[in-house]
């Protein structure tokens, strides 16, 4: 369209001179009514909405402004949910898709933490919001209008395909179904500990790739306006726990069963055979190789070894170590310490040794 054929700024803002009749139905009339209530109660001062004329003006002239940057009325339904929009601004940032689902591959079977879950608080405050807490439905009605608007805007930015939120015999259940695996285990995880947040407890859990169910029963937390940050937390924790099962973890990738291996103290790293282990660190050596300096690669190698739990380094300085794996028992993890470094090694006494520098 030419730019020259359109009426100025000013000229839609201020020439309301000119009258437009329409029919429509009574209930969206009644709704049209409602809205600008509302919103005059909310500031009396914002002239958009101190008449049904001027709300009306105001929307045609913006619907307009949207349709001359070619957008139809389909895109209507792509608008993005300011305040829940502004609200995630706040606390996330930007990130490639894919990049994000590979980054919390490893992360989604952990358990959030206490600094995370406060985080989360912000969260049920925001679901909350238009809640009195006079009356459970005033309650449940807050977390339903607040859940479609964020189903809304994680369907919009291709995360989610939805989110949804209804009561069944005294029971909240949100249904989440989503685009990419690892995201969706780790979103879903979170909405667990949302629930806890806000005072839900999980009595059974549903899932398959992409897909979860939550149904959850009220505690006294729901209705309590105090934080009661301690109770809350733990609810939420045990909440993680219910949805975060083991079974899930053993039918995932073989590598999820090493995970938290580390935390039993009795745990090794452990090769088939010498060949295997020698080959594996020679690839560390390779990779070293590139960032640090030759001299720098021994000490990096103790450090390797000891995070094995085949060694305990004595002196950092000194470059010495002793074997807390004995030798009966553990053959091919010392042979594979002693064939890495080979003539450099020097055994002091006992299971004592030092690297010659």
């Amino acid at each position: 369209m030419n730019d020259q054929l359109l009426p100025s700024k000013n000229f839609l803002s201020e020439k309301k001179n000119v009258k437009m009749s329409f029919s429509t139905s009574h209930a969206l009339t009644d709704w049209i009514k409602r809205y600008i209530k509302k919103k005059q109660a909310e500031d009396p001062n914002d002239k958009r909405y101190k008449s049904v004329s001027s709300f009306i003006h105001y929307s045609l002239e913006k619907l307009m402004e949207i349709f001359e940057k070619e957008k139809t009325l389909e895109d209507l339904d792509r608008i993005v949910d300011k305040e829940v929009n502004d609200f995630y601004d706040n606390l996330t940032y930007k990130a490639l898709i894919d990049q994000a689902e590979e980054s919390v591959r490893y992360n989604k079977y952990f358990l959030l933490s206490n600094n995370v879950m406060k985080l989360y608080l912000a969260f049920r405050s925001f679901l909350m919001q238009g809640a009195s807490f006079e009356t459970d439905q005033t309650i449940r009605k807050a977390i339903k209008i607040m859940t479609e608007r964020f189903g809304e805007f994680v369907r919009q930015n291709k995360i989610a395909k939805h989110l949804n939120y209804y009561q069944s015999n005294e029971r909240h259940i949100f249904e989440y179904e989503g685009i990419y695996e690892n995201l969706h285990y780790e979103y879903s995880k979170a909405l667990s500990a949302i629930a806890g947040l806000a005072g839900l407890k999980i009595i059974n859990t549903a899932y398959m790739k992409n897909y979860s169910r939550i149904d959850c029963e009220e505690t006294f937390l729901f209705r309590e306006t105090k934080l009661k940050l301690r109770e809350r937390l733990e609810l939420s924790t045990n909440n993680m726990a219910k949805f975060v099962r083991y079974e899930h973890l053993i039918d995932d990738l073989p590598e999820y069963s090493w995970l938290n291996a580390h935390l039993f103290n009795k745990t090794i790293i452990s090769f088939l055979d010498i060949k295997s282990g020698i080959e594996f660190v020679q690839s560390k050596i390779k990779l070293l190789g590139k960032s640090i300096n030759l001299e720098l690669i021994n000490a990096k190698l103790l450090k390797l070894f000891q995070n094995f739990r085949w060694i305990r380094i004595e002196s950092e300085e000194d470059l010495s170590f002793q074997f807390i794996i004995l030798e009966e028992s553990n053959r091919i993890e010392r042979g594979i310490v002693i064939q890495t470094f080979g003539d450099n090694l020097e055994k002091i006494s006992g299971e004592l040794y030092t690297l010659k520098k």
